[in-house]
């Protein structure tokens, strides 16, 4: 039965991956590394701060290569997808998943989706949707339900005959947002949807620099970020904040990493709205950097996550949720956390969290008494 606990221990052994096929070898020597590591040594003795609210939902949602999606259907309430029981390696085929919605501070109870695709959903202000299964004979679903949960309405889901071409990023919203006019570009809207970050031509060469424009065209500002410095699938938009977050968000290359180094700073830009002012914040270099980093924009500042583990011992190593504070980051938890999601107040985080390897696959009958993958949330502003 779901149950709600808080994170009061420190991380253990986080797997990382680490974008390289790993070995059948590696994988062996993983699993007789845990099995052969002292229990004293997989605590690495740090804790989330207790100045921190923070919750964790006990319900099961990890799989083989699987992660499940995150939305705050509003500022207390969070919907996600996962397992009503606990998927082995014996059993997960059989297993289908469900969506829950789960209210801080009571359980996550599943959610009535009848005729669910199984993929396909999104939560935001108070509205749920979720794709239908397809029709017979087709690929793609054409209809979801959406409306307040427990009041879903069958409808079309909008805008399929656009190419993914005039689609834009950086949407928080949970509607597919598509605008003709941007077709073969790359560009980004706001979750107010009446400004755009304009990174030119989906296909090189791109401009020199990135443009900020109102959603008619007008009034378009060339900004000081250079497009080598900016993925347009990264740019975020929040709804506690009018604004654009954008930096550059592609696998690190030991190229960049070098950069990283020299500056000492991996760039993000707050671009204002409406005027476009911008603001830079750097991420300094650290035992963090060399693997797959996100940035956390929030009410309580900049926050990223890196999944530097320990890649010997698959101890949470340098992983975690890091605070940025004049220049300085600051694990506030360790271990494997991903898919992060703001709340619309800014001030709430949920996430995906990993305390150690087993935690990201599959559990063997006999691996049941592991720690599993879980939904996690913190609230960042109520530390004084």
């Amino acid at each position: 039965m779901a149950v709600e606990k808080k994170i009061s221990h420190a991380s253990k052994i986080v797997w990382g991956r680490f974008g390289v096929a790993v070995s059948v070898c590696a994988v062996i020597f993983s699993v007789i590394t845990i099995f052969c590591t002292p229990s004293s040594a997989w605590s690495s003795g740090l804790v989330l701060d207790p100045a921190y609210r923070s919750w964790v939902a006990d319900t099961f949602i990890v799989g083989p290569n699987y992660s499940t999606n995150i939305f705050w259907l509003n500022d207390e309430t969070v919907v996600f997808d996962g397992y009503l029981e606990q998927a082995t390696s014996k059993n997960f085929r059989t297993l289908s998943r469900s969506l829950f919605i789960w209210k801080l501070g009571d359980a996550p109870q599943p959610h009535s989706t009848t005729g669910w695709a199984g993929y396909g959903y999104c939560a935001s202000d108070g509205v749920i949707a979720y794709s239908l299964k397809p029709a017979e004979g087709t690929n793609s679903p054409t209809r979801e339900m959406r409306g307040i949960p427990g009041h879903e309405v069958e409808v079309p889901i909008l805008n399929l005959q656009y190419p993914p071409t005039a689609e834009s990023a950086g949407d928080d919203i949970c509607r597919r947002y598509v605008d003709s006019k941007m077709l073969g570009r790359s560009w980004a809207v706001d979750v107010s949807r009446n400004f755009y970050l304009d990174l030119g031509s989906s296909t090189l060469p791109h401009s020199a620099n990135v443009v900020l424009q109102r959603r008619d065209g007008a009034e378009r500002k060339e900004l000081p970020i250079s497009f080598t410095n900016f993925s347009f699938g990264c740019a975020q938009s929040h709804q506690f904040t009018p604004a654009f977050f954008v930096w550059d968000c592609i696998t690190i290359s030991q190229d960049a990493l070098r950069v990283w180094r020299d500056a000492n700073c991996w760039p993000v830009w707050k671009v204002a709205l409406p005027g476009g002012e911008v603001e830079k914040t750097c991420i300094p270099f650290g035992a963090w950097a060399g693997a797959s980093t996100e940035i956390i924009p929030t009410k309580a500042g900049i926050f990223f996550t890196s999944l530097q583990v320990n890649r010997e011992t698959y101890l949470p190593g340098n992983a975690g949720l890091y605070s940025l504070d004049n220049g300085s980051a600051k694990r506030v938890l360790p271990g494997w956390i991903e898919h992060v999601k703001v709340s619309p107040s800014g001030c709430k985080v949920a996430f995906v969290y990993a305390p150690h390897f087993m935690a990201t696959v599959f559990a063997r009958p006999d691996w049941a008494l592991l720690d599993r993958s879980k939904v996690a949330v913190v609230d960042l502003c109520s530390k004084p």
